[in-house]
Parts: structure tokens; C-alpha cells; sequence
């Protein structure tokens, strides 16, 4: 067996090892800045770049982000461990997210890169490792349960992005 077909079953037998590490990281890594991976989905290599920023932790806070070709490769590679360039060509023309993100870091609110918007409720009194923060979606209503279905760790981390002193 060569290297890469090890290489490509290694990462088959572990895509969902490689989600909870995403996870993990976001949670544990708050600090973002130019150049850094932001993520969109919690399938690993989900991510785009940060191309920009502008008065973070204020109530104009921006982060501009670019799903670049190599973002797009991260996950072909990453999740469906698949080398191809068609892979790379067909997610590049098939994911759709917002280029900016934007938060009052004051009144706590920001938006994500599909456009959704949150607030930040506080931290969560249950003291639940899991879900440090409450965070509502503006657009339904709810509090996230700090699960990656509940899309938690994305609302989170463009909250740590556009307000970097506000989960500190």
C-alpha cells in the first residue's frame, strides 16, 4: 500500500475524530487574526480565511473572509479525502457564505457567515464545559444547547473573531 492510499484511509477511519478536534480547538482558541482559519460547517476542513478585520471589540467590529482554493482543498483533502481538482473546482463553486461579518461588540450582537444573527445571553450558569456561553439566534428565538448541530461552536467562534475581548 503506498503512502498516499494510507494517507487517504488514515483520514477515512478518522473524519469524525478530526470534527471533535475542530471543535475542541475553536473552543480553546479564541484568538483570531489575518490569515487565520475561521470555520463555516464542523466537517473538518470546513473553513475560510480572514482577509480583514476592522475595529474589533467595538461596536463596529468586521471580519472579511475568502473560501480561498486552498480552503477548498483543506476539506476535498480533509473530509472527503479526495485529491482531485474537480473536488477542489466543484466546492469552490457550490459554497455561498457571506464575505463579511459583522458585530456590536457593546450590545453583544454579531452576525455569521451565512448571515445569521446572535446574542450574547452571558455565560451559561450551569457552568456546562460544554457550553461555556448562552447564545441566542435573533432569527428563531432560541438559545443554541451548545452543540454543533445548534451551530454553538460556529456562532461562537465568529463572536471570538469580531469580539476577542468579550469571551475572555
Amino acid at each position: 500500500m503506498s503512502f498516499l492510499q494510507r494517507h487517504k484511509e488514515c483520514l477515512m477511519n478518522n473524519r469524525v475524530l478530526i470534527a471533535g478536534v475542530v471543535s475542541l480547538l475553536v473552543s480553546l482558541c479564541p484568538q483570531w487574526s489575518l490569515g487565520a482559519e475561521l470555520p463555516y460547517g464542523t466537517k473538518a476542513g470546513m473553513e475560510v480565511s480572514i482577509v480583514a478585520t476592522s475595529g474589533l471589540d467595538g461596536p463596529n467590529a468586521i471580519v472579511e473572509v475568502e473560501h480561498k482554493r486552498e480552503n477548498a482543498q483543506n476539506y476535498c483533502v480533509a473530509y472527503l479525502a479526495d485529491y482531485s481538482p474537480q473536488c477542489i473546482d466543484q466546492t469552490m463553486r457550490e459554497l455561498h457564505l457571506a464575505p463579511v461579518l459583522m458585530g456590536d461588540c457593546l450590545g453583544k450582537t454579531w452576525t455569521d457567515v451565512y448571515g445569521a444573527a446572535y446574542q450574547l445571553l452571558g455565560r451559561n450558569p450551569a457552568h456546562d464545559p460544554g457550553m461555556e456561553y448562552l447564545i441566542k439566534q435573533l432569527g428563531t428565538g432560541e438559545t443554541l444547547d451548545g452543540s454543533n448541530a445548534s451551530g454553538y461552536y460556529l456562532a461562537l467562534s465568529a463572536l471570538q473573531a469580531l469580539c476577542p475581548g468579550v469571551t475572555k
